[in-house]
């Protein structure tokens, strides 16, 4: 049965719509697998571009904690470091703070004791705090970028910073092992 040429020009437009519909989906369907090492790269670089913006905001952090550090080490030294540490092993060199370790008077051979500012010739700062036994111990570390501190610090103890001697008789103690 021959259906009315009326009702198929009406229909005409519909099937050419759906036929150039379906072509489309099919040129899409097609074209996916190619795209699909674009889409791998886009999302590496967008994978990379977060892991940069990370390590950004940990370099910005980093900064961050290295100043609010250096100027707690700088209160230290303007409050006046109470010693200036030397070697244990000999009083003519200078020494590094290290956390949890008691700080001796080489005269006395007494531990210096808690809520005294020991420092160093490199700029390291610390105060002496009970670790919980009864024994002062070096605290946290701070580390100064100001050296015009150091030195005066330095001075202020009889010490010649530029000849590095570290000899001030008992104004210098030692870290005990």
């Amino acid at each position: 049965m021959k259906l009315p040429l009326k009702i198929r020009r009406r229909h005409h437009p519909t099937v050419v719509k759906g036929v150039v519909a379906v072509a489309i989906l099919g040129a899409i369907a097609a074209s996916i697998p190619g795209m699909q090492p674009q889409f791998d790269r886009m999302s590496q670089i967008r994978d990379r571009a977060a892991v940069i913006n990370t390590e950004q905001e940990l370099a910005t952090l980093e900064k961050e904690r290295l100043a609010a550090q250096s100027k707690l080490a700088d209160e230290l030294y303007l409050k006046g470091c109470n010693t200036i540490v030397v070697s244990p092993n000999d009083p003519s060199k200078f020494a590094s703070l290290v956390k949890g370790q008691p700080i001796i008077n080489p005269n006395t051979g007494q531990v210096l004791a808690a809520g005294l500012s020991v420092c160093t010739d490199k700029g390291e700062a610390s105060t002496l705090v009970d670790n919980g036994m009864g024994q002062p111990v070096v605290g946290d570390i701070y580390t100064t970028q100001n050296f015009d501190l150091v030195r005066k610090a330095l001075v202020l103890h009889g010490i010649n910073a530029q000849a590095g001697d570290g000899k001030v008789g008992g104004a210098n103690a030692q870290i005990k092992h």
